[in-house]
């Protein structure tokens, strides 16, 4: 009788272990189709964006600015050149004058120069930066209101733009999305929701 019932209390819990490991086969088979994810063409995002483009814009008349004071003393300095060869005598007070006023714009310029390439370095560093934490705060508003659970960079470089074997061997190596659905991108929803935070 104790055999027996022994028996069958090893019975139900067997039985209670195998309907509890099938309930967790089949949650973790179903959780698969519960993630949802998306693809984000991060280059084009940030390029096509407004504020790329009106940075791009204000960075594009700086360097005019930038450029024509540059080709100004450059004029300068070409100037003071001629001089030098066809005017003064070389000796005279005035073409030590000259001289000294040849090497200060030259110095200048050279000064000028560096100081745009180094300012336009940091400047587009530090705002890169920036936008790109725009970008990735976005990208998360936009996965959560889709309910995305993933969201995977696309880079939407094509081979053709390669320069040389080495730089396509190395975008075949990087890149990681081959193919997906076009419904899977989001790169315009997000592209819209960093110019609507823009505009604010």
């Amino acid at each position: 009788m104790k055999n027996s019932v022994l028996i069958i209390a090893l019975i139900v819990l067997f039985a209670g272990l195998f309907t509890a490991l099938k309930s967790t086969e089949a949650q973790s088979a179903a959780a698969p189709s519960a993630v949802k994810i998306a693809v984000l063409d991060v280059t084009k995002a940030m390029v096509e964006c407004q504020e790329y483009l009106a940075r791009q814009k204000e960075t594009d008349k700086r360097n005019s600015e930038a450029r024509a004071q540059m080709g100004k003393l450059k004029q300068e300095i070409d100037a003071i050149s001629e001089e030098l060869k066809n005017v003064f005598e070389p000796g005279s007070p005035e073409y030590s004058a000259k001289l000294k006023d040849w090497f200060d714009k030259k110095a200048s310029l050279e000064s000028m120069n560096e100081y745009v390439k180094e300012t336009l370095t940091i400047e587009t560093r530090s705002w890169t930066e920036s936008l790109y934490g725009k970008l990735v705060a976005s990208a998360g508003a936009v996965a959560r209101q889709e309910s995305i659970s993933l969201v995977i960079n696309k880079d939407g470089s094509e081979l053709s733009t390669t320069q040389n074997i080495q730089e396509l061997f190395t975008l075949i190596r990087t890149k990681q999305v081959l193919y997906n659905a076009p419904a899977m991108d989001i790169t315009g929803l997000v592209i819209e929701k960093m110019d609507s935070e823009f505009v604010k």
